[in-house]
């Protein structure tokens, strides 16, 4: 019991739950605790705040003995712990930290996730008409047009296609939003991500101490690289879009000019690079159980391969020596194969259809797109997809993080909404992967967690 302290100090309430006063508080059994906010509060008022019996094993006495559970993403399922009296931080407090910190680590996550959403809505929003103004062609005189042989990663094509005067004054637009795109994409990366910044400096601190950090538990869900897979099938749009706008536009420049097409009419693309990005963006969504965004990149893969078969010459007497007199921009530039071509696009766009079968309302979107480019591989032409087209599939994928309502993750840690009251009351499927969500008379299935605090700005995102 308190016995040095004034009566007013007495009587201050240190314990929430019972509603005792200073006065009654044995501090030898209850410590009492002083938070920064100045409050008082007993140690048994704050267990019971943080539910730290859920978090570890405790002895009679109230003695933290180990961890009950592993610490697993999104646990929290509360917003963060405040003072009971004026809602102050208690992050301070260092008998809660790892209660604590995993609930920052949430919060920094769940912003991430609402700052990447609204940025990739913006843009695919932004690229749209800049898409349509590619699509319509526009060309001026331009003397000496330059030959086409583009290889290499895709900022070097770019770099290239940035250098032609004629085209990058028409495009500048469409050419400035590519590289606002290339840097969101960036920013979203894994290396980025909150879980994984915290991971890796563990790991170092691991190893520093000669701790074998290879045993380090590491789950790939608390990196949420959703919004980079979209990112970076958003900058393969952009990407063929360019090229085809570019190779499109050298050809009226060829014939306004007129020129021989036999003698300078040369379109050779090495785009195994751009089809190797499009093979990452499938690996990671096939990691994060994305479906919708696998389906897409294996059509994008499709119209990679159809643009450069278009390019091939019908002469196949083409030399090494004639593509450097082109002045071919990298120094791996090569003719590629049409069988390798033909067979590798069919390959993906085979496996797109396997997804449309497995998942098919996750994939809908993707089904005027997969057929067209499937008929551009038959036919060894390219032609621009609809950008209405293109345009609802970038609405379905922003469309999927819409909604007002309590916040839950499915089994796989994709997020959803349940409106109205909140509480589930019906079962249905992830819009992501296909997993069970929902439930029945406000009890999830199984696999299913509930986001309280999360942020509700995904309400007022839009698409135009």
């Amino acid at each position: 019991m308190a016995k040095c302290s004034g009566q007013d100090i007495k009587n201050i309430v240190v314990d929430y739950i019972e509603f005792k006063q200073y006065r009654e508080v044995d501090l030898d059994d209850d410590p009492c605790l002083f938070l920064d906010c100045g409050h008082v509060q007993a140690r048994s008022s704050l267990d019971s705040l943080f539910d730290l019996k859920k978090h570890y094993e405790m002895n009679e006495e109230g003695q933290i003995t180990a961890i009950k559970k592993d610490s697993t993403p999104f646990s929290s399922e509360e917003d963060m712990k405040v003072c009971p009296e004026c809602r102050g931080s208690l992050r301070s407090l260092s008998r809660y930290g790892r209660i604590v910190k995993r609930a920052i680590l949430d919060e920094s996550t769940k912003r991430l996730i609402t700052w990447a959403q609204r940025e990739f809505t913006d843009l695919a929003g932004a690229w749209r008409p800049e898409e349509e103004n590619l699509e319509r062609r526009h060309t001026g005189f331009i003397s000496n047009p330059p030959k086409f042989v583009i290889g290499g990663s895709a900022d070097h094509q770019q770099r290239f296609i940035r250098s032609i005067p004629g085209f990058r004054n028409q495009y500048t637009k469409a050419l400035d939003l590519r590289t606002k795109i290339a840097k969101f994409k960036h920013e979203v990366r894994k290396e980025e991500q909150p879980y994984q910044r915290v991971f890796e400096l563990v790991e170092s601190a691991r190893r520093r101490k000669g701790v074998d950090a290879n045993d380090l538990p590491h789950d790939v869900q608390s990196v949420q690289m959703r919004h980079y897979l979209l990112a970076s099938n958003l900058l393969l749009r952009c990407d063929l879009a360019i090229l085809n706008a570019a190779l499109e536009w050298r050809k009226a420049a060829v014939a306004q000019n007129g020129m021989d097409s036999t003698n300078s009419e040369m379109y050779l693309f090495d785009l195994a690079v751009n089809r190797q990005d499009c093979e990452a963006v499938i690996a990671g969504a096939q990691l994060a159980t994305q479906p919708a965004i696998e389906t897409e990149a294996h059509i994008l893969y499709g119209l990679y391969a159809a643009l450069e078969r278009s390019t091939i010459p019908d002469s196949t007497t083409t030399t090494s020596q004639q593509i450097d007199n082109a002045g071919t921009p990298h120094e791996h530039t090569r003719i590629p194969s049409d069988t390798d071509l033909r067979g590798q696009g069919f390959h993906h766009i085979g496996a797109a259809r396997l997804l449309r079968e497995q998942y098919p309302s996750q994939t809908q979107a993707h089904a005027k797109e997969l057929d067209e480019a499937e008929e551009m591989l038959h036919q060894a032409s390219f032609n621009t997809v609809s950008s209405k087209e293109r345009y609802e599939v970038m609405k379905a994928m922003a469309q999927e993080f819409r909604g007002t309502g309590h916040w839950y993750h499915c089994s796989n840690g994709h997020p959803f909404t349940i409106g109205e009251c909140g509480m589930p009351v019906e079962r249905a499927i992830c819009p992501q992967c296909g997993a069970q969500i929902g439930g029945l008379g406000h009890e999830n299935v199984e696999g299913v967690g509930r986001h309280e605090d999360w942020e509700r700005e995904f309400a007022n995102l839009r698409l135009s």
